[in-house]
């Protein structure tokens, strides 16, 4: 199927501005506000349910767009990563590059855990935020969610860069508008100017760069996520060990 790059270029556009917009009006209400807009806004943050309309607008931008664009036409679905596919060789390649990362990313964030064990205290280390809500009721699951937005969302980009630059460039092309969109929101640089707050975004970072090879070799987005739930679900499981450990966390 023969998809023009235009309308796509367009609607990632779009989806980036309502990003960065929805990022500097969460900063500007991070404190209270005077005026009827302030009362209503801090009106929401203290609504027992608030949760729920968050959910259902990250649902909605995350899972929206892409399936929107398979439906009129606008990405197809080799693009994104969901026809063509070979599940011998993409199983294989999935399972040998997924363990291949695994082993990289564990030594790395075990020497980061060790590296920084003297600014923690006990039962604290990297990525205490993400540790703490995995080990939630629905923990799990709303990993697993996350992970279903975020493939759903760099397989969108990514599917416009390689329409754009062609497989190679495209898909390295898409890892880099998915980091650059992620620098665009204030509350990053934010956490990037004090110690232990970005370690967020560097297993974000971390998972997209091994999932961005994957995608490069298999073309196959459901290997992709596969891989990608198991690898932050097993980081943060044995990131959750090892800051119960005395030994790790305190010199």
């Amino acid at each position: 199927m023969q998809v023009d790059s235009y309308p796509l270029s367009l609607w990632i556009v779009a989806s980036i501005l309502v990003y960065v917009l929805a990022s500097l009006v969460a900063w500007y209400f991070r404190q209270a506000r005077p005026g009827r807009l302030g009362r209503a806004v801090a009106a929401l943050q203290a609504w027992r349910w608030r949760g729920w309309p968050r959910e259902v607008l990250r649902f909605g931008y995350y899972i929206g767009p892409p399936y929107a664009a398979l439906l009129l036409g606008v990405a197809s679905p080799r693009l994104l990563g969901l026809s063509g596919l070979d599940w011998a060789q993409s199983s294989g390649l999935g399972t040998a590059l997924g363990l291949g990362a695994c082993i990289l990313l564990l030594l790395g964030w075990w020497q980061y855990a060790r590296a920084t064990r003297g600014l923690a205290q006990p039962g604290e280390g990297p990525l205490v935020a993400e540790v703490a809500a995995l080990a939630r009721p629905w923990g799990v699951g709303a990993l697993l969610l996350e992970v279903a937005y975020l493939e759903a969302h760099w397989a969108f980009y990514r599917a416009g860069t390689i329409l754009l630059w062609g497989d190679y460039a495209g898909i390295f092309l898409g890892f880099a508008v998915v980091i650059l969109e992620m620098l665009a929101r204030p509350q990053l640089w934010s956490r990037l100017r004090q110690p232990g707050q970005a370690d967020g975004f560097l297993l974000t970072t971390s998972l997209a760069l091994a999932v961005t090879i994957l995608f490069l070799f298999t073309h196959n987005l459901l290997v992709c996520a596969v891989v990608h739930g198991v690898l932050a679900l097993g980081l943060l499981s044995l990131l959750r060990r090892w800051q119960q450990q005395p030994a790790l966390t305190s010199g």
